[in-house]
């Protein structure tokens, strides 16, 4: 946990100092506490509360960087207790549609090399807006995934509604893919939601499930409802 504080405290010098410079594009960031950090239906903290610090930078042409952070534990024995996420991309709207396209690198401080933990993938994201349901669909592509398992793709969509006023309901599906020959298993996962934005902080409650047998997964995959609480700025 202490490497997230001195992390968090890392991007938001590096955000304040950067955002003092005229013409360096719009900074913003989040803070997050939630209590699992759930990816793609699989618990990252071993069923344990996070914390995630984010910060982003927007250029005036769209391209976009972000450095997210969050405490995980594996329960493995790979020394893993924080991972950081480094997004670059490039993202736009026309009309009532919206794109971004770009790549995520994951890595895993003080994690042995031997357990091939860091890796990136490529993806792209569309977005439509009805008026009243925004939807949305991602593709996901790693040729080194997580573990060494080599190619991987993800693909989901999902879409959310305002249900009342500061309330919105949001719902995804998605499907891992992973190359069979290294010991890799497809499954499917889900989540549905809802979040209130209170003028302090946003509340969120949500349910998570994948297809895959808890006996597989030594329960981190299994269904769970997870609470978080985040603030933007």
């Amino acid at each position: 946990m202490k490497r997230v504080y001195a992390a968090a405290a890392a991007m938001a010098f590096v955000a304040t100092a950067a955002s003092a410079q005229d013409g360096m594009g719009t900074f913003s960031g989040a803070v997050a506490l939630t209590s699992d950090y759930i990816f793609r239906g699989y618990s990252q903290s071993d069923e344990h509360p996070a914390f995630q610090p984010a910060i982003n930078w927007n250029a005036d042409n769209g391209f976009h960087l972000n450095a997210w952070a969050s405490n995980i534990d594996f329960n493995d024995g790979g020394d893993a207790e924080i991972e950081v996420d480094l997004t670059a991309g490039f993202g736009g709207s026309v009309e009532a549609f919206s794109y971004d396209i770009g790549a995520i690198y994951y890595l895993y401080p003080g994690t042995a090399g031997a357990r091939n933990y860091n890796y990136w993938e490529g993806y792209t994201t569309l977005g439509y807006d009805t008026g009243t349901v925004k939807l949305n669909g991602s593709l996901f592509y790693s040729p080194d995934f997580f573990g060494g398992l080599d190619d991987a793709w993800a693909v989901q969509g999902g879409f959310s509604v305002p249900m009342a006023e500061s309330l919105v309901f949001d719902a995804q599906l998605g499907k891992q893919l992973v190359k069979k020959s290294r010991g890799g298993v497809d499954y499917a996962y889900w989540n549905a939601g809802i979040t209130y934005s209170f003028p302090i902080a946003d509340v969120g409650i949500r349910y998570h499930d994948t297809d895959v047998a808890d006996r597989t997964c030594g329960g981190q995959c299994g269904a769970r409802a997870v609470l978080t609480l985040s603030k933007s700025f």
